[in-house]
């Protein structure tokens, strides 16, 4: 059998952190930890964060796949400013195009 856990490539601080959760017997991942991949560019960003490079963004939701967003928030950012807040707390920003 194949787990997913043998899929991903965990980082050293969620490994440390599910091993000692499982120790103390409590759940395995705290509820505000977000497992950030070392691979390749993040494409999704929360208000506050940083752009990585210039662009057009746009809002996105955790619905938007099935249903899409009805007048998403859109921004031109460069490299380096902060991300302003969405129009609800389940949005994050991602890249919009190749502008």
């Amino acid at each position: 059998m194949l787990w997913i856990d043998d899929l991903v490539d965990y980082s050293e601080e969620y490994l440390l952190l599910r091993a000692v959760a499982t120790l103390q017997g409590r759940p395995a991942i705290p509820a505000d930890f977000e497992e950030v991949t070392t691979l390749g560019e993040r494409t999704e960003f929360r208000p506050g964060e940083e752009a990585p490079n210039d662009g057009v963004y746009i809002e996105i939701g955790e619905n938007d796949f099935h249903m899409g967003i009805k007048n998403p928030g859109r921004v031109k950012m460069r490299a380096g400013q902060r991300f302003p807040n969405t129009s609800n707390h389940n949005r994050k920003w991602t890249r919009f195009g190749n502008d």
